[in-house]
């Protein structure tokens, strides 16, 4: 295949003979002359997206737009629901294992820009058709220039916030109906908009210190950073040391509440440190695969990938350790069988998750 090249210009009939060579293009027809969502020949998982901002169709206006930090709000095709199979693929993409490239242009008068790779963020449970889906450019940023050429304006980074709290908005009837999970046995039966009311009544009265602070993920209400532990303390009443992290994101995710991960501003910290670990290094290498790994590390803990080599989990224990992801590194540990890792190196991960565990009590 030929090489694509980030931020140049392409036609239709251009991508297609890079991606699919051996088949015919017709002007305006088919679905390399007229679709935006294009599966790749011999290539299961992969996709191209053509996007045209402002598009009309079936009576729907797209609202689509990119904000200064590389988040993409993309909308699907409008007769697309959840149960679509595409769709699903979409929710469950693995920016590591399959590609989803970026074609956009501003206008329809003009070719489009090849904006390279996305991953996936997050997406509206409460919105179908158009099913509505954030995307984080992976080759961010885009250079002045090419903003200039393809007259793009980027948004404020708080408009992808602002449509993430769109999510706790009461827009269906089951908000007003209780959603259950079960934890330690028990059945919880939690009434969505009185708890995102009660929520707002803490914000208004003003929030305990333990409510605002979170590491990695946080929920949105109108605004306002919540601790999901702190979200799931309120609901049950269990003590902090209790449960951890990852439990309580996975426990308000069964009703509907969706847990954000941290901005590549936000994560000073990592940043820092991989700058102290590597000195010589370019730091703009290694934020973007430290994401990936918290990423994966977090599909894993959440049940949406199957569980590696009990090798690699032992590897990302120590990973967690490094990186202050203590939760995460004492859950990991819990997968890990200890007759399948050298005793050696089972022991040293062993202790390393011990500490893991003291540190996130510690620090909670």
């Amino acid at each position: 295949m030929p090489a694509i090249i980030l931020h140049k210009e392409y036609s239709r009939k251009e991508v297609h003979d890079i991606f699919s060579p051996d088949t015919r293009f017709t002007q305006s027809s088919g679905s390399w002359g007229l679709h935006g969502i294009i599966k790749i020949q011999n290539q299961p998982g992969d996709f191209v997206f053509f996007v045209s901002f402002g598009q009309h169709q079936a009576g729907h206006t797209f609202d689509e737009w990119i904000t200064e930090e590389g988040i993409i709000s993309w909308q699907s095709q409008p007769r697309q629901s959840f149960e679509d199979r595409r769709i699903q693929q979409f929710l469950h993409h693995d920016e590591w294992k399959n590609a989803i490239h970026l074609f956009l242009r501003t206008r329809r008068s003009i070719n489009y820009t090849y904006l390279g790779k996305l991953k996936y963020v997050t997406h509206n449970p409460t919105r179908e058709k158009p099913v509505y889906i954030y995307w984080q450019l992976m080759d961010w940023p885009i250079p002045g220039d090419v903003l200039s050429r393809i007259n793009l304006r980027l948004q404020p980074a708080d408009m992808y916030r602002r449509g993430i709290s769109q999510i706790m908005e009461p827009v269906a009837a089951h908000d007003y109906q209780s959603t259950s999970f079960i934890w330690h046995g028990k059945t919880w039966n939690v009434n969505r908009l009185s708890l995102i009311s009660q929520v707002r009544d803490w914000i208004k009265r003003g929030l305990p210190q333990e409510a605002t602070r979170h590491k990695d993920w946080y929920i949105d209400v109108d605004g306002q950073r919540i601790s999901p532990k702190w979200l799931f303390h309120l609901i049950t009443g269990a003590g902090y040391n209790e449960f951890d992290a990852p439990q309580a994101r996975g426990k308000l995710a069964q009703i509907g509440l969706y847990s954000i991960r941290m901005t590549k501003e936000d994560r000073v910290v990592i940043t820092q440190k991989v700058k102290r670990d590597k000195p010589n290094k370019d730091i703009q290498t290694y934020v973007p695969l430290l994401e990936n790994r918290i990423e994966a590390i977090q599909k894993i803990l959440v049940g949406l990938d199957p569980t590696p080599s009990d090798d690699v989990l032992c590897d990302w224990v120590h990973f967690c350790y490094d990186f202050g992801l203590f939760s995460e590194g004492q859950l990991l540990f819990s997968l890990v069988t200890a007759e399948q890792v050298n005793p050696w190196y089972y022991e040293r991960t062993k202790k390393l998750a011990r500490l893991c565990s003291m540190r996130s009590v510690a620090k909670d």
